[in-house]
């Protein structure tokens, strides 16, 4: 999947005649949340989480430049890695 398939964030929860659904900024549906809002909250906030945990890790590479990349703040950052390529989908 690439960046062109995901829909653009913000993502905002909106609850109407009695179901939860996750919307765009033009509130057209992401997807309909049968389990709780809190869920609905988590998924609402995935495209920032994505966005803000890049940033981070690029900043993190920059620090780890001059660090043992042995560490376990190494090992972290691989995770961080792994699941920045699942949520866009790739291997």
């Amino acid at each position: 999947m690439d960046k062109s398939q995901i829909t653009p964030g913000p993502w905002k929860v909106n609850t109407s005649g009695g179901m939860t659904y996750v919307e765009n900024f033009y509130n057209q549906s992401i997807c309909r949340v049968a389990t709780s809002s809190a869920d609905a909250c988590l998924i609402a906030a995935a495209p920032d989480l994505l966005e803000e945990l890049k940033g981070c890790m690029k900043a993190l590479d920059r620090l780890m430049y001059k660090h043992d990349r042995d560490s376990i703040e190494a090992e972290w950052i691989g995770h961080a890695n792994e699941a920045i390529r699942k949520a866009e989908g790739k291997p």
